[in-house]
């Protein structure tokens, strides 16, 4: 069969492999229109969609056009952010998906910014050596029964917010107490 010719559909699925084409053989001009789309692309360089690429240094990687998921084959983290103490807490949801603060008086803890539809974390509430320290949220905080948690007030307590943005002005959310 000539090569042009070939299909996708002609070929079975497994069949080649990186490992059987040469370094440089495969260039722009060589592909067709169509021939890689965004799936296939991570900044820039070819990935094997379903298999496992070990990064042994901080990477950043952009993708346009994400429909699929992104997977993690073993262990992923994100740095907590220590938010700021002070009447009202504002996380930024564009830095981490996971937060710990330490409540110096009665706060506020505000909706929060940049938060994506499905974004999923945690804020970590800790009382200081004073304790006796309350909580109150933001309008878009939405509880169990439509109630708010009472945290533990017990100096250097520990309790755990846990939540999910259905949309980016509502975060469902479910207090676990006294981690500590």
């Amino acid at each position: 069969m000539p090569i042009s010719q070939i299909t996708a559909a002609s070929i079975a699925d497994g069949t080649i492999v990186a490992a059987e084409i040469a370094d440089g053989a495969v260039t722009g001009p060589k592909l067709g229109a169509n021939s890689i789309n965004s799936n296939n692309v991570v900044s820039g360089t070819f990935a094997t969609p379903g298999s496992a690429t070990t990064y042994t240094a901080n990477q950043t990687f952009t993708v346009a056009n994400v429909t699929n998921q992104l997977s993690s084959f073993g262990s992923a983290s994100q740095n907590i952010i220590r938010l700021t103490d002070g009447a009202t807490i504002t996380a930024n949801l564009a830095q981490s998906c996971s937060f710990v603060v330490t409540l110096g008086g009665n706060r506020t803890l505000a909706n929060g910014t940049n938060f994506l539809s499905g974004q999923s974390g945690v804020i970590f509430v800790q009382q200081d050596g004073t304790g006796s320290r309350t909580l109150s949220f933001g309008t878009g905080w939405r509880f169990p029964s439509n109630t708010a948690p009472t945290l533990t007030t017990t100096a250097h307590a520990v309790d755990m917010i846990v939540f999910t943005a259905w949309n980016t002005s509502n975060i469902a959310a479910q207090a676990v107490l006294n981690v500590t």
